[in-house]
């Protein structure tokens, strides 16, 4: 389904993945203001969406639209317009949407701001000249499937759209986002860093990616195992710890010299348990 909606409109429906990429269409420089400030002021208002801590949505920027115009089929590409003449809302509206929306999951969100019969401008009092980033913050928030608020200040009250003020989030604008698109409470396992040479280690599940735990005359530490031709990195040597998969050890200390291990000084030497434990992953 393919809707077009107004200032003032809210849609029962969100979107079901995090990340929300979006594009700028070609040209939106609007009189006084060039396009690269214009585009500036488009990203700001979404980093402002973005920067809410309880929730983890992130609008990453894809680039420019170059073939995309306002009302259009859908493309695939949530795309934000300035429009300059055929304002195809209504008259004096600040901005429109159109959206794409499958059952109660939203597909794709287009903005269009009207430049011909709004003067906007970096900064506003949202009379005779709208802020750019309180108006698309607002747009934002309605593509996203928020409600319009009377909170004084906050960015979803309609009397905020074009006055600069309206580009900060207000408390009820970012519980308003978190209770819609709340952060997930299950992350899954907590992976740990991967092992490197020498790390201090008790067993073997505290070495990761093919590094195992040995216990080497008291001391316990990650050792990874020794390359096809006995490499091993500087400061260590290549013994096997009597499991048949050798393992580099550090080299042993002596009064004048730092020597390699021989069979003689290697009876202190064993694995903290046979097996490494495999890195978790997500």
């Amino acid at each position: 389904m393919f809707a077009f909606a107004l200032l003032g409109t809210a849609m029962a429906a969100r979107w079901d993945a995090p990340a929300i990429p979006y594009w700028i269409a070609p040209d939106v420089a609007v009189p006084g203001v060039e396009d690269d400030a214009v585009q500036a002021e488009i990203d700001k208002s979404f980093e402002a969406w973005q920067g809410v801590d309880c929730s983890d949505l992130v609008f990453p920027y894809e680039g420019r639209n170059k073939d995309a115009v306002f009302g259009d089929p859908s493309d695939g590409r949530n795309t934000v317009f300035v429009v300059t003449k055929n304002w195809p809302g209504k008259k004096g509206d600040p901005f429109a949407l159109a959206l794409d929306i499958d059952g109660d999951v939203i597909q794709e969100g287009d903005i269009a701001l009207n430049a011909v019969d709004i003067t906007f401008g970096v900064g506003g009092d949202g009379k005779t000249t709208y802020d750019l980033q309180s108006t698309a913050a607002h747009a934002i928030g309605l593509m996203l499937g928020l409600e319009e608020s009377t909170d004084n200040g906050a960015t979803m009250n309609p009397n905020m759209v074009g006055r600069a003020e309206g580009g900060d989030l207000a408390d009820s604008d970012e519980a308003a986002l978190c209770a819609l698109y709340p952060q997930p409470t299950d992350k899954g396992p907590e992976v740990p860093p991967p092992s490197e040479q020498n790390d201090a280690c008790t067993s073997a599940e505290d070495c990761t990616d093919g590094f195992v735990c040995v216990v080497d005359n008291g001391d316990e530490y990650c050792a990874t195992r020794c390359g096809t031709d006995g490499e091993c990195p500087s400061g260590t040597s290549c013994e096997d710890p009597g499991s048949g998969s050798p393992v580099c050890i550090k080299d042993r200390e002596t009064g004048c010299a730092v020597a390699p291990r021989t069979s003689a000084g290697f009876l202190g030497l064993a694995l903290a348990a046979l097996a490494p434990r495999a890195r978790t992953r997500r």
